[in-house]
């Protein structure tokens, strides 16, 4: 794995340089890494969280994130399910993780 460095409250249009040689800004950086940001149900999410980050969880465990307040609910789809912003729990997790 790559590390990236950028000075702690930088701005996000701050050019930061990958150990590669490989300069992009921060929001560059997070769009690549975390891709476009798309809503997404609990069960959505477990699935994406399985196959990018090898991390198992049930739909359960996002509504008990969010019932704690470490992730937000970002409104409902027309069948009633809460959606989620997948970079803010892959946040979550890393912040967990750290």
């Amino acid at each position: 794995s790559r590390r990236l460095k950028a000075r702690p409250r930088s701005g996000t249009n701050q050019v930061v340089r990958c150990r590669c040689g490989e300069e992009m800004t921060l929001d560059g950086w997070r769009q690549r890494l975390l891709g476009t940001e798309r809503l997404l149900t609990a069960d959505e999410m477990v699935r994406v969280m399985h196959s990018d980050l090898g991390v198992r969880r049930t739909p359960v465990a996002l509504r008990v994130w969010a019932r704690r307040g470490l992730i937000r609910n970002h409104g409902y789809d027309p069948r009633g399910h809460a959606l989620y912003s997948r970079i803010e729990v892959f946040v979550m997790l890393a912040q967990r993780n750290a």
